[in-house]
């Protein structure tokens, strides 16, 4: 059997935010409006971006290479516009409208609410028959009298048998009802300040959580390990007496050495680990390793010629964590280099 063909883009997983939204390069892109808070599969191509939920197409939009733009749907916005039809005219998603659809609504629907109802009714039945035969009944209706073309008319013309019966789960008719409530403030062009410092709070809290993420990657911890998951109870008396001091991190900003000595199995990679992530977590960047690794690079560099170089990289560090000291034995040219 032929092996199926290959597909250049890359892949992301993404969450879609309470507007609809899926970010890339920060950039937005709407998806239909249940699936707010779910976890989509975006497939990125040179020129286009195609959206899967549960491996069904949701998505397709044109890839944007510039940053802080929106590109909108206004179909996926069915839910929320059924709800609120007022918000229709003044959302960014109808200022992004196809030209044909607003041409459509501008001259058969922008008189009064009632049609505007039909004609969020019309664009259900435009992500269900296609714009092409859409506009084929409309041209059709349009050469008796104008009045004719009405949404009801239409579908009368377009539909060969009924349409199926749609259920919203609770879960879907919660997650619209949110989605009402950020409404106006997202997509109202009168609140575009309020758009965009959304759109920079956004791309501030994924900034902030990635350098979280990467100072943890980068001090090289062995395996996680929390302060949470620490049975403060089995460690030392001693050690208790000074846990909750050590948890404010005080000792970091006092530049204090701190020491960690007791029988192996009660807790002091465990209690050194959970500090280093707290530590992670809180901006301070960290570096961890055990005795004799470190030694090992020492020597290695050393022997480079990088020694200097070496050693001034951790000027960088907020705070490093040395394991296993005195687990095992080192020699003279090692005792030298660590305490040196």
């Amino acid at each position: 059997p032929l092996k199926p063909p290959y597909e250049a883009c890359r892949e992301k997983e993404c969450r879609v935010n309470k507007y609809s939204f899926v970010t890339f390069e920060q950039n937005k892109y709407s998806v239909p409006d249940h699936l707010v808070g779910r976890f989509v599969n975006s497939r990125i191509y040179s020129d286009y971006i195609k959206i899967y939920y549960n491996d069904e197409l949701v998505a397709k939009h044109q890839r944007i290479y510039e940053v802080h733009k929106c590109s909108i749907e206004i179909e996926h916005y069915l839910l929320t516009l059924k709800r609120k039809p007022g918000a229709l005219k003044n959302s960014l998603a109808f200022h992004q409208m196809a030209p044909d659809l607003k041409e459509i609504y501008e001259l058969y629907y922008d008189n009064y609410t009632r049609k505007t109802k039909e004609f969020i009714e019309l664009l259900e039945l435009v992500s269900e028959k296609g714009l092409d035969e859409i506009k084929g009944a409309i041209e059709t209706l349009s050469k008796n009298k104008k009045s004719m073309v009405t949404t009801a008319n239409i579908k009368v013309l377009v539909q060969k048998e009924n349409t199926p019966d749609f259920t919203i789960s609770s879960e879907i008719n919660e997650n619209s009802l949110e989605l009402l409530k950020k409404w106006d403030t997202m997509f109202s062009l009168q609140n575009h300040q309020e758009v965009l410092r959304d759109l920079f709070r956004d791309a501030y809290d994924m900034r902030k959580e990635n350098g979280r993420k990467n100072r943890i990657k980068n001090a090289k911890f062995p395996y996680k390990k929390y302060l949470d998951t620490l049975i403060v109870d089995y460690l030392p008396e001693s050690a208790q007496a000074k846990f909750k001091e050590l948890k404010s991190l005080k000792f970091i900003e006092e530049n204090r050495n701190i020491i960690f000595s007791g029988n192996p199995g009660t807790g002091k990679t465990h209690l050194s680990i959970g500090l280093g992530i707290k530590a992670c977590n809180e901006g301070y960047k960290v570096f961890f390793a055990t005795v004799p690794q470190f030694i090992n690079q020492l020597k290695e560099t050393q022997s480079e010629r990088r020694l200097t170089n070496f050693e001034s990289k951790f000027q960088k560090y907020d705070l490093i964590i040395l394991d296993e000291l005195g687990y095992i034995s080192f020699d003279q040219k090692g005792s030298e280099l660590l305490f040196n």
